[in-house]
């Protein structure tokens, strides 16, 4: 093989490991419906890859909070759904850390709208997931690229009627070669941990 061909070659493969891949994230959560959407995309305008969910409840989750029963089983089901987000984490750490110190975020929105027909519960529920979000983005911020970024939170509370309403968007950058080298090193630690 000719030197210069084969330099040529391994210049492309290393221009290949720093092309940015985007993710867009969408999620949906409107009375107890499930609506969230992937796509990876390489170049804005370019097709990519799409996948969309919609669910009404997964199999081996909780039943959706009946919002026109008693507080207690709502929190009761919230508290079994947040320990098995808290379980994964645990779990996927290092796998966890390792990507969001290396993403770059685009776009970053979350909106949710809480109501129950008693006007404290209502307060105390908005209030929970301002500190809940709050606590998430200043972990985000903290591991995570935001520059040029001003993420839109929200939580509106809603006096009215029973409800719960949420809608997550998402846009972030990580570079091929980032992907290679987590994905490697999951593989490695599973079966390191399965022998």
């Amino acid at each position: 093989m000719e030197p210069w061909l084969a330099a040529l070659a391994l210049g492309g493969l290393i221009a290949l490991l720093y092309i940015p891949v985007r993710f867009t994230i969408f999620y949906r959560w409107h009375e107890g419906q499930v609506e969230a959407e992937v796509k990876l995309g390489v170049f804005k305008g370019w097709p990519g890859f799409r996948w969309l969910m919609l669910v009404e409840q997964a199999v081996d989750e909780p039943p959706a909070p009946d919002f026109h029963g008693s507080p207690v089983e709502r929190w009761k089901v919230f508290r079994a759904r947040a320990g098995k987000a808290g379980r994964l984490y645990r779990r996927e750490k290092g796998l966890i850390d390792y990507y969001l110190t290396r993403l770059r975020f685009l776009e970053l929105s979350w909106r949710t709208e809480v109501g129950f027909t008693d006007a404290a519960v209502t307060a105390w529920a908005a209030g929970v997931l301002w500190t809940a979000k709050g606590t998430a983005l200043a972990v985000l911020q903290n591991k995570a690229s935001l520059r040029g970024v001003t993420p839109r939170i929200a939580v509106v509370p809603n006096y009215r009627r029973n409800m719960m309403d949420s809608e997550f968007r998402s846009i972030f950058q990580l570079s091929t070669g980032h992907i290679i080298i987590g994905t490697i090193r999951y593989r490695h630690r599973r079966a390191a941990g399965a022998r």
